[in-house]
């Protein structure tokens, strides 16, 4: 469909969409759908059940219920109201999610928002990621891109993240226990005395080792490595 708008009401089954130069207004897509979007601007679906969508040069579209989907969005932004569980190209966009399952990104000169996320999983180049709260697991490989956790569950099982030029921001429930270990070259870690021991420190020239634990150890791993990479936890 090109130059025009559409309208779907609810649809049951399966469908096949590829619209250009116009705007889209759908009901519940409750089939398996896959959804090309270009060249837009307004416009909302209510629901998508599963399937895959692809939205390039298109603005302000607004999304209701996801399921677990396949999404590609390019030079574009959309608002989201929930999602199941996601796998995610964003390149030159910017997403504002409510709650989420768990979300596989690979993110380009793009900023990613949410409510909540159940596990992330992240590559990173030019990018932000931020997250009011966060489940069990954090895995980022970031290049000039940073990741912003307000809060993470104390029962998580693990942070994995390897940066370089890049910013990691992290904030543990009360109660989080687990082992912690950091390299960093040419970057800081800043972290709760009170609540993180140390067993290993070493300050030598630009390069900082730590390894040490929360709490009483028993719980999630913490694994940093960064180049040109600062990072701070927090324990609420």
């Amino acid at each position: 469909h090109r130059h025009g708008d559409i309208y779907i009401s609810n649809f049951e089954g399966p469908l096949e969409l590829d619209l250009a130069h116009g705007q889209i207004v759908a009901e519940e897509l409750r089939g398996n759908s896959e959804i090309s979007l270009q060249h837009g601007n307004g416009g909302r679906i209510a629901a998508i059940a599963s399937g895959s969508l692809e939205v390039q040069h298109y603005q302000r579209l607004r999304l209701g219920n996801l399921g677990d989907l396949e999404l590609e969005v390019a030079h574009a932004s959309a608002d989201i109201d929930q999602a199941g569980d996601l796998e995610l190209e964003l390149r030159h966009g910017r997403l504002e999610f409510g709650e989420m399952g768990d979300l596989n990104v690979e993110m380009q000169h793009s900023k990613l928002e949410a409510e909540s996320i159940n596990a992330l999983n992240s590559d990173m180049q030019h990018s932000s990621i931020e997250s009011e709260r966060l489940g069990a697991e954090l895995n980022a490989d970031c290049q000039h891109s940073q990741v912003e956790i307000d809060r993470m569950s104390a029962n998580f099982s693990v942070i994995n993240f390897d940066g370089n030029h890049s910013y990691l921001a992290v904030e543990l429930d009360n109660g989080a226990n687990g082992e912690l270990e950091v390299d960093l070259n040419h970057g800081r870690l800043h972290y709760p005395e009170s609540r993180v021991s140390m067993s290993y420190v070493n300050l030598e020239n630009n390069s900082r080792h730590y390894k040490g634990k929360i709490g009483n150890g028993n719980g999630g791993k913490i694994t940093i490595d960064g180049n040109f990479t600062d990072v701070s936890l927090e324990i609420n």
